[in-house]
């Protein structure tokens, strides 16, 4: 080992920030059960997307996470309305639906449903 040099390195632990209340108050609202995320506070509507569904299809809410789920059968597929926004998320549940409902049986959306898609 002629030549070799070895050096060792120690790993330090990172440094905590001096206050992380102010980093977590920017992202939270604290209510009297504690800390809620910030989008719990944004409430997506389902009764436009459960009147354009297929009989077949689901959706359910997850308000603490921002999110609608879609169930078609087996299949099952999560939308953000806190990424996208909600119109833009329930146009995406709704396509959704429809596409799995088309590849199933074959119906296409009704003529309103199909204006509203594109």
């Amino acid at each position: 080992m002629d030549g070799l040099i070895v050096k060792s390195y120690v790993s330090k632990k990172a440094p905590k920030p001096a206050k992380l209340g102010t980093a977590v108050a920017a992202y939270k609202i604290h209510t009297k059960t504690g800390a809620e995320r910030w989008w719990s506070t944004v409430f997506g509507d389902t009764s436009f997307i459960e009147q354009a569904l297929p009989a077949v299809a689901k959706v359910f809410t997850d308000h603490a996470s921002g999110r609608w789920r879609l169930q078609y059968g087996a299949r099952d597929k999560s939308f953000s309305w806190t990424q996208r926004g909600v119109q833009r998320a329930a146009t995406m549940v709704l396509c959704q639906a429809w596409e799995w409902h088309t590849e199933a049986i074959g119906e296409q959306p009704p003529k309103g449903v199909q204006n509203l898609l594109g």
